[in-house]
């Protein structure tokens, strides 16, 4: 997905650790795993417009309730606010 990757290219020339986040044994888990100085976040990337499924939104929910940073993004311009990056 163009939003993905342009989005982790951007994070990865500003300094982010990032990887694909896969788990075969469970479905939902949000795209990405960043980390920077400390903070760790999860994205999960949707095209504009395209909806969560139910299970994501129940992971989500999930990550949320435990405490974890969990984006749901559709434009690099949302990753970059989401990481402080202006340029």
């Amino acid at each position: 997905m163009k939003i993905e990757r342009d989005s982790m290219r951007t994070a990865e020339i500003h300094g982010w650790w990032q990887r694909k986040f896969v788990s075969p044994s469970h479905s939902g888990v949000p795209d990405r795993i960043l980390a920077k100085e400390g903070r760790v976040l999860f994205i999960e990337f949707k095209q504009p417009g395209e909806p969560k499924s139910f299970v994501q939104i129940e992971e989500i929910k999930a990550m949320v309730d435990a405490g974890l940073e969990m984006h749901v993004c559709d434009s690099v311009y949302d990753v970059k606010s989401i990481l402080g990056i202006t340029t």
